[in-house]
């Protein structure tokens, strides 16, 4: 009964949330069902990451590598769609489970949305110019089963009527209990064990502004000696050109490591972009954060940013607001703040849905 075939279906991004998420479903359902078989079907550029974690995956080619190689965009979807199609007819899954996007990036996943076996639609928190639209409500009611990584009441989000929907929760890669302590997470990411550490990432490295961002943030460091400011590289990205500039800096200090979720309890606090996976790992975590909301297509950052900070779970700044930044970087030499603050950001995220979304797909599928 439980030996079911599970494909996970992930769209590449500017940041690793797509895969990320249905990573952290995938581990729960394979502790829970070892058993089984999952295997990932993805476009992203970090599918590495996928063989880390211990998953079997098909790639196809992203838009952005295809752009960067050469391939007219006919020749792209001609190539994705028939990949993809021979794939999912190959592995036969008994449960799709697609992320965020439902018919794909471009809509290769239409044909196999009619076939045969349950078909099961991440809805994280879209822009309502986008998840309001007819086209994309007749295709939620395309899905047997929408999955809603908020906690309910969160955020509004419309559904076709006849769909059943589930609230689990925010889905992380790692909980809490799964996390190294500091001592161990500054070991492990060969960082000073003594002294404040300030963590600051705007997510898995596609934003063509990652560089600058973090250019913008690392000029602070001379002014604020008493933290330590690590950057990650990021899995997408290069910013060894920002960290070379910066090499001379007695306060910044590049890191290499993933998955993250491992290790937050390193930091004291952090600077990052407001992105799904971002927010629901470091309010989980505890971590004082200064909330920066970056512009995207389908994930309002900025409504995330500023219910973060109407909660005093943390703070929001604009982007490239020096001003702002050097004010509220000063409220974080304040350990009462920082605590005060750590406390609000936990009551936000208290578990991982993943685990609890897992449990939901066993018995829903057995029923």
């Amino acid at each position: 009964m439980n030996k079911k075939r599970w494909l996970f279906y992930a769209v590449n991004g500017l940041g690793l949330g797509h895969l990320t998420r249905l990573m952290g479903l995938a581990h729960q359902l394979r502790q829970r069902s070892p058993e089984s078989q999952f295997l990932f079907l993805t476009s992203s550029e970090a599918e590495s990451l996928l063989w880390q974690e211990g998953f079997a995956s098909v790639k196809v080619p992203s838009q952005a590598a295809c752009r960067r190689s050469g391939l007219n965009y006919s020749t792209y979807v001609c190539l994705l769609h028939t990949v993809v199609t021979n794939a999912i007819s190959a592995f036969r899954p008994h449960v799709l489970i697609v992320d965020t996007f439902p018919a794909g990036s471009a809509q290769e996943l239409l044909p196999v949305l009619r076939w045969e076996g349950r078909r099961v639609f991440i809805y994280r928190e879209q822009k309502s110019a986008v998840c309001g639209e007819k086209w994309f409500q007749d295709l939620l009611a395309m899905y047997d089963l929408i999955l809603v990584p908020h906690t309910k009441g969160e955020v509004e989000l419309p559904v076709p009527p006849h769909v059943p929907v589930e609230w689990a929760g925010p889905m992380l890669l790692r909980s809490q209990m799964e996390a190294l302590d500091p001592k161990q997470a500054r070991s492990r990411l060969q960082l000073p064990l003594e002294g404040q550490l300030l963590y600051v990432g705007f997510g898995g490295g596609g934003d063509p502004e990652y560089e600058q961002l973090l250019a913008w943030v690392l000029a602070q460091a001379e002014c604020l000696p008493q933290w330590q400011f690590v950057c990650a590289r990021p899995p997408l990205g290069n910013i060894s050109a920002v960290a070379a500039n910066l090499s001379n800096a007695p306060n910044v200090q590049q890191i290499s490591y993933y998955p993250l979720a491992e290790c937050w309890g390193a930091f004291d606090a952090a600077i990052a972009a407001a992105g799904y996976n971002t927010a629901a790992e470091l309010l989980h975590n505890g971590i004082p954060t200064i909330w920066v909301p970056l512009p995207r297509q389908v994930d309002d950052q900025v409504c995330r940013a500023q219910r973060i900070a109407e909660s005093q779970a943390g703070w929001m700044v604009n982007p490239y607001d020096s001003e702002t930044l050097r004010a509220t970087l000063l409220q974080l030499n304040d350990a009462s703040v920082r605590s005060r603050v750590a406390a609000k950001a936990k009551q936000i995220v208290t578990g991982n849905g993943a685990a609890y979304a897992a449990d939901y797909l066993l018995s829903w599928i057995r029923s």
